[in-house]
């Protein structure tokens, strides 16, 4: 079964402003992307088995509902004509969250990821008390996919906001400030401190009977215990994952570097082989097979981290070579992560101690009874 995802970046429009926003640099422009253009990037990509739209922005929801059940309609016409399956899912601010919105979301089976800084919120994005009532209500209703917060600030306590979102219930995330838009200009926390912060996380919640998912450590867990889960970091997102924004650029992510390796418009692109034959995709694919030859030839972590993210290595001024600061964050948590389970396996460690959401992991892993964990 072929699947790609699609980033549809609804509108640069945004109703925050984000002190690291990295799509600053449109100025936040508020026309909403045509239908038509929408139309006929997924007629392009429906030829896949099966396609995640992520709504993005901006802002996405000031597309209004209208736009998004315009979108409706045209997955609705490909799934007759060609039988492509979708899933959809926005991450939002959560701020324009109200009862339109969640009957909206129900209707058509949304995860709905908000992005929201805790304890840190508002100093780096504001409207701290809309964000937690959307949240309780997006996870009332079963909507939730999970919370992102940013680690951006300098003195960011990676122990302190897990407990503040812990309150919330909701599975989370923890996104390493990247250096693109405004994050340029102030001051961010350093890649040795947020790792070390995540090691001590990771211990934590390894025995945090109360512990929610955090989606970045369960992925190293899978990773650590070979199992083919990967972060679009090293999963090798060339050729299944695409963007498309506003005015119809496409290129190969939603961030903004990416936007030097664009791919064409989508009014002068007629299909997947136009995106392929395209300069952006080119210099995409070769830097990317460069980098990862590379990284084969001198890393033993290769075969979990893949040569890392495209953009990181950009950003660090060679498509060519890995970011290194990616490089020692990954491989130092990767290794201690490997090194814990392979500890809670040689103790024999009694799993119904441990975190519901780790234990999981390894049942599903290891293929160990249920009854060895504590749902």
């Amino acid at each position: 079964m072929k699947s790609a995802t699609l980033i549809l970046k609804v509108t640069n429009a945004c109703n925050l402003r984000c002190k690291y926003c990295y799509n600053a640099a449109t100025m936040f422009n508020r026309p909403v992307i045509d239908p038509a253009k929408v139309d006929k990037m997924i007629g392009i990509l429906a030829p896949f088995d099966n396609l995640h739209i992520i709504f993005h922005g901006g802002e996405p929801l000031m597309g209004g509902i209208d736009f998004f059940e315009k979108v409706m309609r045209i997955e609705e016409k490909y799934y007759a004509i060609r039988g492509t399956k979708f899933t959809n899912s926005v991450q939002t601010n959560g701020t324009l969250i109200d009862g339109k919105w969640i009957s909206f979301f129900k209707k058509h089976d949304f995860h709905v990821g908000v992005s929201f800084d805790g304890i840190y919120n508002d100093k780096y994005r504001g409207s701290t008390e809309k964000v937690v009532e959307a949240i309780k209500r997006l996870k009332k209703e079963k909507l939730l996919g999970g919370v992102i917060a940013v680690a951006s600030d300098p003195e960011y306590d990676v122990d302190a906001n897990y407990e503040y979102l812990k309150k919330l219930g909701a599975p989370l995330d923890f996104n390493f400030v990247f250096p693109e838009g405004n994050a340029r200009s102030i001051d961010l926390l350093t890649n040795e401190s947020y790792t070390e912060q995540i090691l001590k996380l990771f211990d934590k919640w390894v025995h945090d009977k109360d512990g929610v998912p955090v989606r970045s450590l369960g992925i190293l867990c899978h990773q650590a215990l070979d199992r083919n889960v990967n972060l679009c970091s090293n999963g090798s997102c060339i050729g299944n994952f695409f963007c498309i924004d506003a005015e119809g650029t496409i290129y190969g992510c939603g961030r903004e570097e990416m936007k030097n390796y664009a791919y064409g418009n989508i009014d002068s692109i007629s299909s997947i082989e136009d995106i392929h034959k395209s300069e952006g995709f080119r210099k995409i694919l070769v830097g990317s097979i460069r980098r990862r030859d590379n990284c084969s030839k001198t890393c033993a972590y290769y075969s979990e981290c893949r040569g890392g993210c495209t953009d990181d290595a950009i950003l660090n001024g060679d498509i060519e070579h890995p970011n290194e600061e990616w490089c020692k964050q990954y491989r130092t948590l990767y290794s201690h992560v490997k090194e814990t389970l392979a500890q809670i396996k040689s103790e024999n460690v009694d799993l119904s101690t441990l975190n519901p959401c780790f234990t999981r992991i390894l049942i599903k892993a290891t293929g160990l009874p249920e009854e060895n964990a504590d749902e």
